[in-house]
C-alpha cells in the first residue's frame, strides 16, 4: 500500500513528454509509475491525454498485457475494446477519475512542498542576517531565538498542510487498489491480465 503510494506520488515528478507508442494516439503527455510485484513480473501505470494505462510486463520488460481506460471510461485490454455493463462503467470512471485526480492533487503537493524547502532554505539565511544584525544594533540572542521559533512554526504548519494532502492521496490510492479488485471481479478480460 505504502510502496504504492509513493510510486503514485513519484508521478507528479515526472515532466510531461512526447513518446510514440502502440496506444491510440502516437504522441502522448505523460507521466509514469512503476509497481514491483516480484522478481518476474511488474506493472507499469502511464498516464497519458486523457486515457489511464496500465501495463503488465514480465522479468525479461516484455509487455504479457495492457488495460486502457479512455476518457470516456471506455475500456481496452490488449488494444480490443471491451463491452461493459453500467456498473463496470462506473467503476472504470472511479479509477479513471482517481488516478487523474492523484496526479494533479501530487503536483500540487510537489510545488508546496518545493516552496517549503525554499522557505527553509530562507530561513537559514534569515538566521545568517539576524547574527549579524546582532553585531551591529541592540537586537540580541532572545530576540533572534523568539523570530526564528515564530518563523519555523509557520513552515511546520505549512508542512503540516502538505501531510494532511499526502493522507488525503493515501486513501485514494486505498480507492484506486478497491475499485482494481472489484473490476477484476466484474470484468474476464481484466482478471486475467493479472496485473496487481
Amino acid at each position: 500500500m505504502k510502496k504504492l503510494l509513493i510510486i503514485i506520488l513519484a508521478m507528479a515528478l515526472f515532466a510531461p513528454v512526447s513518446f510514440a507508442g502502440k496506444h491510440h494516439s502516437v504522441s502522448h503527455t505523460y507521466s509514469h509509475a512503476i509497481i514491483d510485484h516480484d522478481d518476474e513480473r511488474h506493472t507499469e501505470l502511464d498516464v497519458a491525454e486523457g486515457s489511464v494505462f496500465v501495463t503488465g510486463r514480465d522479468e525479461y520488460d516484455d509487455v504479457y498485457g495492457e488495460m486502457e481506460i479512455t476518457e470516456d471510461f471506455e475500456l481496452y485490454v490488449d488494444g480490443k475494446l471491451i463491452e461493459t455493463t453500467p456498473k463496470q462503467q462506473k467503476l472504470l470512471e472511479e479509477y479513471h477519475t482517481l488516478i487523474f485526480g492523484i496526479r494533479e492533487r501530487a503536483k500540487e503537493i510537489g510545488w508546496e512542498g518545493a516552496k517549503i524547502g525554499l522557505a527553509g532554505a530562507k530561513l537559514g539565511l534569515s538566521a545568517v542576517g539576524r547574527v549579524l544584525k546582532m553585531l551591529v544594533t541592540d537586537y540580541d540572542s532572545d530576540d533572534l531565538e523568539r523570530e526564528m521559533e515564530r518563523d519555523a512554526a509557520r513552515i511546520e504548519v505549512r508542512a503540516e498542510e502538505l501531510e494532511d494532502a499526502a493522507e488525503e492521496i493515501e486513501r485514494w490510492v486505498e480507492d484506486i487498489e478497491d475499485i482494481h479488485w472489484e473490476l477484476e471481479d466484474e470484468i474476464e478480460e481484466v482478471r486475467k491480465l493479472r496485473l496487481f
